[in-house]
């Protein structure tokens, strides 16, 4: 673990450092830092991940896909939490529409009780 992180960490510097972005990554400078970074440990000398292992690493949308977790961002928890989310919604519209016809029942009772109390 703490070598993957210090190999991540010097892999995010590095691009930061020369404005790219993580599809413009060179897998060859991958390769490098992680050498580096490894060096004098007991972790793999080469860079454990394929180059086509590499740029799934760093696909924004094949790290969603593979986030299938609850509260995560992939497309099939978003549409369970939309759906979730406007299912409340109509509950709290109805709960809304139960009180607004609760409180006009009332203030019609109140008129006709007020105009009762006025025509005696």
């Amino acid at each position: 673990f703490r070598e993957g992180h210090h190999v991540a960490s010097e892999i995010v510097t590095h691009a930061r450092r020369n404005g790219m972005g993580p599809l413009d990554f060179p897998y060859a400078e991958a390769q490098r830092i992680y050498a580096d970074a490894v060096a004098g440990t007991d972790a793999p000398a080469d860079l454990p991940l394929t180059q086509e292992q590499f740029r799934q690493a760093l696909d924004p949308a094949a790290i969603v896909a593979a986030r299938a977790t609850s509260g995560g961002p992939q497309p099939q928890e978003m549409t369970r939490m939309i759906g979730t989310a406007r299912a409340r919604l109509d509950d709290h519209a109805g709960w809304i529409a139960a009180r607004r016809g609760h409180v006009a029942a009332a203030l019609d009772r109140l008129d006709a009780d007020f105009d009762g109390l006025t025509r005696d």
